[in-house]
């Protein structure tokens, strides 16, 4: 097996790198130089982070500790700041002044490395690794917002925040008892008496750091407080080597040590349950045992499964100078189990467990070996120690510097994503990465899919589990869920598994607790078949489960298996072939069949001097080769077999695709085949799809995917590439509707319009409907989600109170979706174990159900489990995936607020249902309940305000302002008043008196708050007095008046007058508002646009009552609003035949408005009403075109002062007043019957 392991990038470097390491859940690698120099790289976005060069004295370092002596001896004069910055101590000021000497270890050190450190542990020796299992995360002192970078020097140790660049020292002579640092490691969960605390209580959140050195011992500190709370010692004689972090002896229970020493020995210890000795609480190890003949050089923990049905285990494996590779079994008390020489003449100084693809199942090796005497990467499978594999050869692949060829000097393996490895070289950083989209070969049945043995398995453990929960006085129930077949150590083998859910512990349950629990129960493996073959292999299925494929792509053979009546497993068809796929809807598998044809071997070379040279014979084999290669290629096919699954003795049918000598690559399965196919002449892949059926080709040819997910009902496709996803429907006809920006994705698997994508480091959930294009997408589990799903903080605070479920733990190395199963999404680990995430949070679930089409459902689950504050991202996802029902359903929800319940109300037709809501919005009342208050028919007309604020006290406390408000508002109304503008409803005090409206104005509002539209206006006007009288007739033109102007009315009860005296008395006079800020006229303005909008789609519809509801409440608004808009809205009351709101709006404007400064007319209300063009609009709308209408008009509602505005309604063009002026004055003698020349003369106001 060579070169399965690839370069991804290199990181060049001027002087040789010794050491790496990896950030679980960041993009960090740090690295340390010969030199000591110490970096921190970013190989995502290739940034170096951190870097900083070690060894001598810190000159920054010795003034900074110079001047915070200074500031201690005077405070007065440097201040307390500097007396009292940072936390450090007086030995840790001290220590930066001392030279650190040669760095010999680097450790990330916050909150992700911890947690991920005990997710770890937990799969590797509990097999558990659902973050349910692990403890809840406290606040760790000096962990909390920091990302530490902890180098282990010669002389002291070096701690550096990555966040906030604070930076401190420790001196060996401090903690260490002045001896040198070699190793570090970190203890997660530690028993309070060991750091010295009451021992009443059980392991605790408190991460320590164990450092070791070079005397042998080990020294266990907290690094904030510089204190020593135990020292390891009496186990190794010389110095410490490699430190291991260890799980107790059952879940929860706090940290082991493993060490390492150059004597050769490997010592366990148990620090929190260890007798202290002495006033140095020196304590002895628990276990210690000679590993090798010299200095052990590396150790790993890592997992694999025993003899027959055990399962996996924690084992170790070290490595040494005496240049072997031994293998340890914890769980049988560090027996040995091999012993290996990976290289006759040379050592390893690293190993490390990499669990990629199928190498944790024995396909692959899983633990990965460097030596400094070769540039090769080695792999050991635990499961057949008796040789190692070269995965990687550097030499010609990067620069080998002033070496023939290139050096290792260390090695990590990414302990989050075991596809990752990073180098040590002489030249360089090197990151390498194994194939990232080869998966466990796992495969899930079907629940329906049940050996004799699972059921039998099943029908007992149903038994046990109804006595055990009888004995516990509880309930306990459980469900088949699915059957796992995967391939360990050359057999097949199938796990039937149940999911149990477990009732509360009877009435002494704690309160507080969860109902139930639920866990995945497996029974025995079970041999389905041996293989025929060992190596890299692929496993698939049928649509049914019922028939098993195996591929081993590398030796190009196939054997499918099928379930017979009798319950075991039987060979149906056997070939040579590397791709076997299925189709999703009939039990027919296509295989590419690659016939075995051998090179021809070269004739034997005759001696002498007519033999040939060397040269020739190879060009001869290569030749040769070629040709076979050729042949192959020519004689390669796509054979389509039919099984008869009732009977699973053999295929009944076979057919060949016709490709037009193209030759087949490889294969996707679902409900079109889709074969990739070689494109010499293109130099390239195309990948096209075909009918199961007729094997006609169907669309054209598309890019090569990198997988082809299809749904069950065979309407939605996802073709998968390498940033994107893109998701195809096949109904009408076959095109892309949406396209997902995830990278990197390995593997998806469909549930009734629901994808589930596993990458690298993610799980994601995307809900998507063809029809509306509409695709949502939501991360159910992450590296980044494991610390936050287990943080106190976090914790019991997400439920209802949080639209979506907090991101949750994703396993650790490779993952095989499986399916959906009793709301959990099932998943297998690298190992082949299962692995559920939950679907059960109402956010998820109800968009699972909405998929499906159970809108109701779906609206109940949101309606009983959400907060009413997120029933409007709902309402939207309700309506994407169902424009009909999922809109009725949405309507339905509580929580709405006016604006999204506007909204959907206009998509099902219920217009007056929208008016109601946009009275609400136009009021700023964000929340339905306050709305249902504010329009509740004639008990909201009849309330008063301490009434409503009473019935209030039912709604959160938040939006008690709002109802105050709007109790305020209705008491205006029951005065006759009106609202004089748009206010924000944020809180009472915040109100500006309301001026009372003219009561045309006032009957307006009310008509459209009960939703009554035009018809009502003329019953409901009123009698209060009015500033200008209206029934004056139109009188002749007289003498210029006071000041000097000539115009048509005298007095000052005109338009023109009205403005003039409120401007003169510096008052805000009836019909005014106080002038807007920016941000609330912005508002007045949006939601203008939309009561616009609303009226024009009404009219449209033909909805007139809700179209004039909503401009109603514009009406009274008119004074707030541009001049753009308020044209539009007298061109829509115009629309909408709303003669009587036109008639009150323009008895507003001959009110008039206080003029600004200079006498220029004020911005915002009056400034609007009174511009030509809405005036115009306005009287044109009042009086109409037409000469008996305009005089009918003029004399029924008094608008004598408008008359000359009629001139810029008729005049046309700028320029034309004049002449407008003029028709307009005939066409009005003509009807009065006074003739052309009558003395009737009309002189517009000055301006």
């Amino acid at each position: 097996m060579t070169e399965v392991l690839h370069i991804k990038t290199v990181r060049p470097a001027s002087d040789k790198v010794d050491k790496v390491e990896f950030h679980p859940t960041h993009s960090w690698l740090a690295c340390v130089t010969r030199g000591n120099t110490v970096a921190v790289w970013n190989y995502e976005s290739n940034e170096m982070i951190y870097e900083n060069e070690l060894g001598g004295a810190d000159e920054a370092a010795l003034q900074e500790a110079g001047l915070r002596q200074r500031a201690e001896k005077d405070p007065a004069f440097y201040g307390d700041a500097m007396g009292a910055a940072g936390s450090h101590t007086e030995a840790s000021w001290a220590a930066k002044s001392t030279a650190s000497g040669a760095v010999r270890d680097v450790k990330f050190f916050d909150i992700d490395t911890c947690f991920w450190q005990l997710a770890r542990q937990h799969s590797l020796q509990y097999n558990a690794f659902d973050s349910s299992t692990l403890p809840q995360i406290g606040r760790a002192g000096g962990l909390q917002g920091r990302r530490w970078l902890v180098m282990a020097c010669e002389s002291k140790l070096v701690l550096h925040d990555l966040s906030s660049a604070d930076s401190r020292d420790i001196s060996r002579s401090t903690v260490l008892e002045s001896k040198a640092p070699t190793c570090l490691a970190f203890l997660v969960i530690n028993m309070p008496q060991l750091m010295g605390y009451d021992v009443g209580t059980g392991p605790v959140w408190s991460p320590l750091l164990a450092v070791g050195t070079a005397a042998g011992s080990i020294y266990i500190i907290h690094h904030e407080k510089l204190a020593v709370y135990a020292k390891l010692s009496g186990a190794h004689s010389k110095a410490v080597t490699a430190l291991q972090p260890l799980g107790g002896d059952t879940p929860g229970a706090p940290d082991m040590l493993l060490s390492a020493a150059a004597d050769g020995t490997v010592a366990v210890w148990n620090p929190s349950y260890a007798t202290f000795r002495g006033a140095d609480r020196e304590m002895a190890a628990k276990l210690v045992f000679k590993a090798h003949d010299s200095a052990v050089l590396g150790m790993t923990l890592f997992s694999s499964y025993g003899e027959g049905t055990l399962p996996p285990s924690l084992k170790l494996a070290t490595t040494g100078e005496d240049r072997k590779v031994v293998l340890w079994d914890a769980a049988a008390g560090w027996k040995q189990l091999a012993q290996i020489k990976a290289l006759a003449k040379a050592s390893c100084h690293s190993v490390g467990y990499a669990p990629w693809g199928g190498a944790a199942l024995g396909v692959h090796p899983s633990l990965v070996l460097a030596t400094g005497e070769a540039p090769v990467i080695l792999g050991l499978n635990p499961y057949s120690p008796a040789g190692v594999s070269v995965y990687a050869d550097l030499a010609g692949q990067i620069d080998p510097g002033q070496k023939k060829v290139p050096k290792i000097y260390g090695m990590a393996v990414h302990p989050t994503r075991p596809n990752l490895l990073a180098l040590a070289t002489n030249t360089g950083v090197v990151l390498m990465t194994f194939d990232t989209f080869q998966r466990p070969p796992v495969v899930a049945l079907p629940p329906q899919v049940v050996t004799l043995e699972g059921l039998l398995h099943n029908t007992e453990r149903k038994e046990q589990a109804a006595a055990a929960a009888a004995a516990a006085g509880g309930s306990g129930r459980g469900a088949q869920a699915l059957t796992y077949v995967m391939a360990l150590g050359g057999v097949l083998y199938s796990t039937a598994l149940r999911l149990e859910s477990k009732g509360r512990q009877g009435a002494g349950a704690p309160e507080g607790s969860p109902e139930r629990t639920v866990s995945i129960e497996a029974a025995t493996r079970e041999a389905v078949a041996q293989l025929d073959h060992a190596g890299r292999l692929v496993l698939a299925c049928s649509t049914s489960g019922r028939s098993i494929s195996v591929v081993w792509p590398d030796l190009r053979a196939y054997t499918v298996l099928s379930l017979a009546p009798t319950g075991t497993w039987e060979v149906v068809d056997r070939g040579s072939g590397n791709c076997v796929v299925w189709c999703s809807t009939q039990p027919m598998y296509a295989v590419v069949s690659v016939p075995n044809i051998p090179a021809a071997a070269p004739q034997k070379a005759k001696k002498g001097f007519f033999g040939g040279s060397k040269k020739s014979r190879e060009a001869d084999e290569a030749a040769a080769a070629e040709a076979a290669a050729r042949a192959v290629a020519a004689a390669t096919s796509v054979q389509v077999h039919v099984v008869d699954e009732s009977q699973a003795t053999q295929f009944v049918a076979t057919h060949e695709v016709p490709l037009a000598g193209e030759q087949p690559v490889l294969l996707h399965g679902g409900a079109l085949l889709g074969v990739v196919l070689n494109k010499p002449a293109a130099m390239g892949r195309a990948f096209q799809f075909f009918n199961w059926r007729g094997f006609a080709a169907v669309g054209p040819e598309l890019p090569e995917p990198l997988w082809v997910s299809w749904e069950p009902e065979c309407t939605l496709v996802a073709l998968a590439y390498a940033h994107t996803i893109e998701l195809c429907r096949t109904r009408p006809t076959f095109e892309r509707f949406a396209s997902l920006s995830i990278a990197d994705a390995q593997s998806g698997i469909w549930q009734s319009r629901q994808l589930f994508v596993t990458t690298n480091t993610s799980v994601h959930a995307v809900f998507a409907d063809p029809v509306q294009q509409f695709v949502q997408a939501v991360q159910l589990a992450s590296f980044q989600g494991g610390p936050a799903s287990r943080s106190s903080q976090g914790a019991g605070g997400a439920g209802e109170l949080s639209p979506l479920p907090p991101e949750d733990m994703r396993p650790l190395g490779p993952l095989v979706p499986a399916g959906v199963r009793h709301s959990y999404l099932w998943l297998a680990d690298s190992l082949g174990r299962p692995f559920t995430l939950s679907l059960r949070h109402p956010g998820i679930r109800l968009r699972s159900l909405a998929a499906r089409g159970e809108l109701s459902t779906a609206r109940t689950i949101a309606q009983r489990g959400l907060h009413p504050s997120f029933h409007d991202d709902v309402a939207r996802f309700l309506a994407a995936m169902s424009p009909g029902d999922g809109v009725r359903e949405a309507l339905l929800l509580p929580g709405l607020t006016p604006a999204a319940e506007m909204a959907l109300a206009i998509r099902v037709g219920s217009w007056d249902r929208a008016a109601r809501c946009f009275q609400a919005v136009a009021l700023g009342v964000a929340d339905k309940a306050v709305l249902s208050l504010a329009t509740d028919g004639k008990a909201a007309a009849a309330a008063h305000a301490h009434d409503l604020a009473h019935r209030a006290h039912s709604i959160s406390a938040a939006d008690s302002a709002q109802v105050e408000a709007v109790a305020e508002i209705l008491a205006q109304h029951e005065r006759g008043g009106t609202l004089g503008g748009l206010y924000s409803l944020a809180s009472p005090s915040q109100q500006q008196e309301l001026p009372q409206q003219p009561n045309g104005v006032a009957e307006e509002g009310a008509a459209a708050a009960a939703a009554a539209g035009d018809g009502g206006e003329a019953a409901a006007a009123a009698a209060a007095q009015d500033p200008i009288d209206w029934d004056a007739p139109l009188r002749l033109p007289a003498a210029e008046d006071e000041g000097g102007s000539s115009g048509s009315l005298q007095g000052s009860k005109g338009l023109a007058g009205a403005a003039a005296a409120a401007a003169a008395a510096g008052a805000t006079g009836p019909g005014t508002a106080a002038p807007l800020d920016a941000a609330e006229a912005r508002r007045v303005a949006k939601v203008a646009e939309l009561g616009l909008r609303f009226a024009e789609e009404g009219a449209s519809a033909g909805h007139l009552d809700a179209a004039r509801s909503a401009l109603g409440v514009l009406v009274r608004y008119a004074h707030q609003l541009p001049p753009s808009l308020l044209e539009e809205l007298v061109f829509r009351m115009g629309q909408c035949s709303m003669t009587e709101s036109a008639r009150n709006l323009a008895k507003a404007v001959a009110l008039g408005a206080p003029a600004g400064a200079g006498g220029a007319p004020a911005g915002g209300a009056g400034g609007a009403l009174q511009d030509p063009g809405v005036a115009a609009l306005l009287a044109a709308l009042v009086g109409g075109r037409q000469a008996t209408a305009v005089q009918g008009t003029l004399q029924a509602a008094g608008l004598a002062p408008l008359a000359a505005v009629y001139g810029a309604v008729w005049g046309g063009p700028k320029g034309a007043f004049e002449g407008a002026v003029a028709d307009w004055q005939r066409e009005l003698a003509a009807v009065a019957g006074m003739g052309g020349s009558g003395p009737l003369l009309v002189t517009p106001p000055k301006a």
